[in-house]
């Protein structure tokens, strides 16, 4: 069995090592915007903040 370290060892060089297969599957549809966004939120679990900001 693999401990944590060599697990992760392996998954970053799998990253690197697919680096550009990766951004054209999950980012080839997305493109840079000029004005940067960002939201906080504050409250309890289960309060709604992720629906919030996901509408």
């Amino acid at each position: 069995m693999k401990n944590k370290t060599e697990v992760e060892k392996e998954a970053i060089q799998y990253l690197k090592e697919n680096r550009e297969l990766l951004f054209h599957t999950y980012l080839e549809d997305f493109f840079p915007i000029d004005e940067k966004v960002a939201y906080f939120t504050a409250g309890p679990s289960g309060a709604g903040k992720t629906e919030f900001i996901q509408q």
